[in-house]
């Protein structure tokens, strides 16, 4: 399953910025979708890191019941790591800008920073800066 987790979705560590990146590639089963979410944290954890990346360019739609576990499940255990900063490029696609748009306008209350970017090298730059 690992390999198919890497062509939906690149996580890695910048030293140079601290911070996790990831670069979603296409659909994800729900399934698929808490994986990934799951190696984030999971690298955010190894790393110690508080902020991230995250290339949603080519995401797709993120279901109702995957942006309830987001916030029911994942961010609580994100938040306990000392997260607190995130630069979100949003999808090209209309219904999955929606749906990561409705996530952060949930989250924003919660002690992150998120600022939306349209192209990485600014989201590289504003990550720099925290």
């Amino acid at each position: 399953m690992a390999d198919i987790l890497d062509a939906l979705c690149t996580v890695s560590y910048d030293p140079e910025l601290e911070c996790v990146i990831s670069t979603w590639h296409g659909y994800a089963s729900s399934n698929q979708f808490r994986a990934i979410c799951e190696r984030i944290l999971e690298t955010i954890q190894k790393h110690g890191a508080t902020k991230s990346i995250s290339d949603n360019r080519e995401m797709s739609i993120i279901s109702k019941p995957d942006q309830d576990w987001i916030l029911s499940d994942f961010m609580p255990r994100l938040l306990e790591t000392g997260y607190n900063a995130s630069a979100t490029i949003l999808p090209f696609n209309h219904f999955a800008k929606i749906s990561v748009e409705e996530i952060v306008n949930k989250i924003n209350d919660r002690e992150i920073r998120v600022r939306y970017f349209t192209r990485i090298i600014d989201a590289k730059q504003w990550i720099k800066t925290i």
